[in-house]
């Protein structure tokens, strides 16, 4: 579980007004490289670049995989999506592969760059922690792309299996 602190509201930065977006579409794009060097065991590891898209009006989110309502996009329908904005990782290469070799590349330190328009809007900002079980609770931290100014802060709220029981 994790608790947001709230700070300087967030869809304020951006162009389009985020509050009246029904849903977004993140598409993450392909390395082929990377794909190519990991069929091979080779841990090559890229940087992520996602593309944040509108969902259309009128299309729910299902609940489960059995939803009636679930929304079945073909490729075609996800690339016609109107672009809100891109996010970009910001990461060391071999920062990348060391994790990637050690099987624990989502635990890596990076900062996400948000843009709109090619200017940056907002920076997500994770440090590499091994999560509360260790005594080493994930966070990040969303600063305002223009000031620096945090916008917001995301920690793990963890308490350990023995206080459950």
């Amino acid at each position: 579980m994790t608790e947001a602190v709230k700070g300087t509201p967030v869809a304020a930065s951006f162009g389009v007004d985020l509050t009246a977006v029904d849903g977004v579409v993140l598409q993450q794009r392909a390395q082929k490289g990377e794909f190519v060097a990991q069929m091979f065991g080779i841990p090559w590891e890229v940087k992520n670049k996602y593309i944040v898209k509108a969902m259309p009006a009128g299309a729910k989110v299902a609940s489960s995989n059995k939803s009636p309502d679930l929304w079945k996009p073909s490729f075609e329908d996800i690339q016609a999506l109107p672009d809100l904005f891109v996010m970009k990782e910001e990461s060391k290469f071999s920062t990348r592969c060391m994790f990637t070799c050690c099987g624990c590349r989502g635990l890596r330190p990076m900062d996400m760059k948000v843009l709109e328009d090619d200017v940056e809007k907002m920076n997500i900002s994770k440090p590499c922690k091994c999560g509360g079980w260790i005594g080493c609770p994930y966070e990040m931290t969303l600063t305002d792309g223009a000031t620096g100014a945090e916008i917001g802060h995301v920690t793990e709220n963890f308490s350990s299996y023995c206080s459950k029981c």
